[in-house]
């Protein structure tokens, strides 16, 4: 099937006709209408990257639980934030980790949902 591209202008400068075959001309077509659009999801690479997120996330909560079974008898240090960073910042090293870690995870997971709903 051929389509014709002639009257096609996907950039400010060239018809994808003007454009040497390659990728240049590849995109410049698939930009003239959203249904020549396709792209891989790579689906079995982002559900193997939440899973060892997830995992990940799964450690650092088992360190804080550890965490707090050896400080239970320190109501202070479970029940304030601020003196426990101060009589020992570990904790706060910890939050720090799983902040980061849960930003990941949340914007690998909202790719992820983008891509399902972007896709038919």
């Amino acid at each position: 099937m051929h389509l014709s591209t002639q009257s096609c202008s996907s950039t400010d400068q060239y018809t994808v006709d003007e454009l040497p075959y390659g990728y240049g001309r590849v995109a410049s077509y698939m930009t003239c209408d959203k249904n020549f659009l396709q792209y891989r999801r790579f689906g079995w690479l982002h559900i193997h990257t939440l899973l060892d997120l997830q995992d990940e996330l799964q450690l650092l909560e088992e360190e804080l639980e550890t965490y707090h079974k050896e400080n239970k008898g320190i109501p202070a240090k479970l029940s304030s934030r601020r003196l426990d960073y101060e009589s020992d910042p570990s904790r706060k090293e910890l939050i720090a980790k799983i902040r980061g870690k849960l930003r990941e995870y949340r914007k690998w997971l909202s790719s992820w949902r983008v891509s399902l709903l972007t896709s038919d």
